[in-house]
């Protein structure tokens, strides 16, 4: 049933969307890290950067972030559109589909181990053995 809905393109907004005017708002985000950076740089006490720019010094810093910007993306695009699916296919209200996301975040939860607060109620913690 999903896949004619899509195929006939029901639900689709009259008339289309336009199309997206990004180009001064990248301009824009630019100029503006580019501020963040400079104010980083130049920051001095009492006035303390929010991010030294210290960190950036180590490799494993500045490899690790180029690698994960993809992947938290991607996780935060999947929960999107999870809940557009929930919300436009299935014709959930918002409530519901808050209540669909649930039942995923408490089974990660309790597969968790060693943290009291992410086992299910009435497992026993089990202490972790130092090699020799």
């Amino acid at each position: 049933m999903s896949a004619r809905r899509i195929r006939e393109g029901e639900r689709c907004p009259d008339p289309p969307c336009p199309p997206p005017a990004g180009g001064w708002r990248s301009a824009l985000s630019i100029v503006l890290l580019a501020l963040f950076v400079i104010r980083q740089a130049t920051a001095r006490p009492p006035l303390l950067p929010l991010l030294p720019l210290r960190i950036f010094r180590s490799r494993a810093v500045s490899g690790a972030n180029p690698v994960m910007l993809p992947l938290v993306a991607g996780m935060f695009g999947f929960q999107f559109l999870t809940a557009l699916y929930l919300q436009r296919l299935l014709d959930l209200d918002a409530l519901r589909t808050g209540f669909a996301f649930l039942p995923p975040r408490w089974s990660s939860r309790w597969s968790r181990s060693g943290s009291p607060a992410g086992s299910p109620p009435g497992s026993a913690r089990v202490p972790c053995r130092r090699p020799a």
